[in-house]
């Protein structure tokens, strides 16, 4: 019996053991031992687990004794196992009297179970519960990739394009240290977060299939897609290398195209065109990083409240229950046991809206903690009461608004009704009472809980007592966490919760499409071109120039324009134009060289015509303006002592002027040679 059985199921497993060993002892084979002592342990434990009295439990058990040794006498085995179906036929039945509440058509009573283990593993089992075991997929975001280098990925996961999914992907150490594996984590508005992980030589070798295929572009996203021209300007070299560098960016390349394989392996039909790209930090710095944590958390409660009201004897309505004032002894025992007293004014802890300024609430309610989770009780005999108000609304409005109550019944005959409490929000009611067994007090447990509301651990044991305080605290506490995280999945509760996670969740879109749009435009990649009307006149397949180097070629230009009409006019530089600006030959070279440069053909082919055609137009009046330009610096080296501004200014720029002409010339003859041969 692997599971945890009820007393009626594990009856039921004996007896069928039962007779297939009584059937094989009559057809002869006596090799059943084993069968047997399976048997004979399942019915030492569920007289164990009987709710019966420690004198009824030692007759039974002695009345098995008999008959231990049946390995040596296959007559007495057979007696044995005749021994053990009469018991399990006298098993009684837990009578309905002797349960602390009623089920109705809405509650109903969860079934006691047969534990295996022994009561300090039991302990141990309530201690080590954990809330994250509710939502397993919940804390994988803070506890894998909080300040790790992880990316996030934005785009459709599924056929409907305009159902985006946020994803996030992680590479990592697998336990046994020797290999790596990608934590993936898919966030949808249809479904809860969906994490896998992936080996990483799995989407090593679908990436190497991608390659022999020449199928790696499906691992490229839209801006990667792009055919890359070489830099224009000294200003496009630094803007790019302040976004991208070289080395390092061919690793992680690698790095991240691995990464998206890893989701390829996952969903073979995801299209990366489609997707946009975030890396860690651009996450954390636009906040992004928040807001996943929020939205993968919201169903996370970080504190939590429970109410706590008490029946007395003959009280069968609310009204009564909520009346009760003033604390037993046993009730402060119990309440002693699951936490500690504090003073509400003041009070800087989680209060659970209790007033803690004015002593509206109260004066004193008790307070406990489950790891780092803050626990408020809302004590109803503590709170205060008022005589002319017969349902206490003051205390109910706390109360009524808990998802899971503790009920206190201090009467020995008394039954606690769930329907007797009118509450659109208290789904699980833990009911406690103390009886004495042996000169002991004993803490019996009894769980009752909405039908909507699904099976939560941890079990509740058989029989439901309790004869340890400290196994009483590890349950109730575990027990009561457990309810409300399972209350809250619910489908009342889980039309609520889903409403608010759809808003965050299109939160988490705007933010990230918002800042990779940013990102994007920040590492020189430009906007768009059908964005943008002003780079429309650069025709299909050219890339945009940036500011800088816009900047530099039109001056550049309007220069060579005034040297042709100055040199056709065969006229000196006149001194209103302004000079040209001082610039080192390799700078003015790349530049000349990006002025003749064009994506197309047939612009490669308009732009050498033309500039041939200038050139030979140039050559025959080029030579009447190097001599004229000779003369007026050998005028000027011979009359050293009366140099004018105007004249320096001119030796200057003409200077500069026929280095520019000289470079010119070269670059157009080679051109030519290049083109004849």
């Amino acid at each position: 019996m692997n599971s945890l059985l009820t007393i009626s199921e594990c009856n039921n497993w004996i007896l069928e053991q039962c007779q297939t060993i009584l059937a094989c002892i009559e057809k002869g084979d006596f090799d059943v031992k084993v069968l047997v002592q399976k048997t004979l342990d399942s019915m030492i434990l569920l007289i164990s687990s009987l709710d019966i009295s420690k004198r009824d439990q030692t007759a039974l058990l002695h009345k098995l004794e008999r008959y231990s040794t049946f390995k040596q006498n296959n007559y007495t085995m057979k007696l044995l196992i005749l021994n053990i179906k009469e018991i399990c036929c006298q098993v009684p039945h837990k009578d309905e009297k002797s349960y602390l509440s009623v089920t109705t058509s809405q509650f109903l009573r969860e079934e006691e179970r047969i534990a295996s283990l022994s009561q300090d593993c039991l302990v141990k089992c309530h201690t080590s519960f954990c809330a994250d075991q509710i939502y397993e997929n919940a804390c994988w975001f803070r506890n894998y990739f909080i300040g790790k280098p992880y990316i996030t990925l934005i785009g459709p996961v599924f056929d409907d394009e305009n159902d985006l999914a946020v994803i996030s992907i992680i590479k990592e150490m697998r336990t046994q240290k020797t290999c790596f594996q990608y934590r993936i984590i898919v966030r949808t508005s249809q479904d809860s977060n969906m994490c896998f992980v992936v080996k990483e030589i799995d989407a090593t070798e679908l990436m190497l299939q991608l390659v022999s295929k020449g199928q790696t572009h499906t691992l490229d996203l839209d801006n990667e897609t792009k055919r890359s021209r070489p830099l224009r300007s000294f200003s496009s070299a630094l803007i790019t290398s302040i976004s991208t560098q070289n080395c390092s960016q061919q690793q992680e390349t690698y790095s991240t195209r691995l990464m998206r394989a890893s989701l390829l392996f996952l969903f073979q039909d995801i299209d990366f065109k489609l997707f946009k790209e975030l890396t860690a930090e651009m996450t954390i710095l636009s906040g992004l990083e928040k807001e996943i944590l929020r939205y993968d958390e919201l169903e996370i409660p970080k504190c939590y409240k429970f109410g706590l009201i008490t029946i007395r004897e003959g009280q069968t309505t609310e009204e009564e229950w909520f009346a009760n004032s003033n604390l037993s002894t046993t009730l402060e025992k119990l309440l002693n046991i699951i936490g500690h007293p504090v003073k509400l004014k003041n009070y800087t802890g989680y209060a659970a809206g209790l007033d803690t300024k004015t002593g509206e609430s109260g004066e004193v309610s008790f307070v406990s903690s489950w790891k780092d989770y803050e626990i408020m009780f809302h004590v109803a005999p503590l709170m205060p009461s008022r005589e002319n108000d017969v349902q206490q609304i003051h205390r109910k409005r706390y109360i009524g608004n808990d998802i899971v109550c503790i009920i206190f019944i201090e009467g020995k005959n008394q039954k606690f009704d769930p329907s007797s409490i009118r509450s659109q929000f208290l789904h699980v009611f833990i009911i406690v009472r103390v009886e004495t067994i042996n000169r002991q007090d004993v803490w019996r447990v009894e769980i009752v809980c909405n039908r909507d509301v699904k099976t939560f651990p941890p079990p509740i044991p058989s029989p439901p007592v309790f004869y340890d305080e400290h196994e009483l605290r590890s349950f109730l506490i575990s027990k009561l966490i457990s309810a409300e995280n399972f209350s809250l999945k619910s489908e009342k509760f889980a039309l609520l919760n889903n409403k608010a996670r759809l808003q965050v969740f299109k939160n988490l879109i705007e933010i990230g499409l918002r800042i990779s749009q940013v990102a994007r435009s920040f590492a020189g990649h430009g906007e768009e071109r059908h964005h943008n009307k002003k780079y429309d006149n650069y025709g299909r397949g050219k890339r945009p120039k940036s500011v800088g180097a816009q900047q530099s070629s039109s001056s550049l230009h309007n220069s060579l324009d005034t040297n042709r009409n100055v040199s056709m006019a065969h006229q000196p530089l006149m001194p209103n134009i302004p000079p040209v600006p001082t610039v080192s030959k390799s700078s003015m070279l790349r530049d000349l060289k990006g002025l003749t440069r064009k994506s197309g053909k047939e612009q490669n082919r308009h732009s050498s015509t033309s500039l041939m055609n200038y050139s030979k137009q140039q050559q025959n009046k080029f030579l009447v303006q190097n001599e004229a330009q000779k003369k007026s610096h050998l005028e000027c080296e011979m009359e050293p002592h009366a140099p004018t501004s105007t004249s320096g200014s001119k030796n200057s720029v003409s200077n500069i002027r026929y280095k520019a002409h000289n470079l010119m010339s070269t670059m157009m003859g080679r051109r030519k040679s290049r083109n004849d041969a």
